[in-house]
């Protein structure tokens, strides 16, 4: 898993509690993850991603940058 700290336009990567990122994940800077996520295997976030609380993004699936992802949405494995 890879984690990048923020940049000068929001000066950090959150990471909500309970929240649960698996083996190879990727999550760029700027981003915020809410509580109780999950994001699969080899997920990849580009910067400035937010993602509600509850989400589940499956294995191997991307995000574009600025991408916002609401609350409780499972996105499937392979989903790209």
């Amino acid at each position: 898993m890879t984690l990048n700290k923020g940049t000068e336009a929001a000066m950090k990567t959150i990471i909500g509690d309970n929240s649960l990122l698996m083996a190879y994940s990727h999550v760029a800077h700027d981003c915020f993850i809410g509580k109780n996520c999950i994001v699969a295997n080899n997920a990849n976030l580009g910067g400035h991603v937010e993602v509600g609380d509850y989400a589940i993004l499956g294995g191997a699936t991307n995000f574009q940058q600025f991408t916002k992802i609401g609350d409780m949405l499972l996105f499937p494995a392979d989903a790209l």
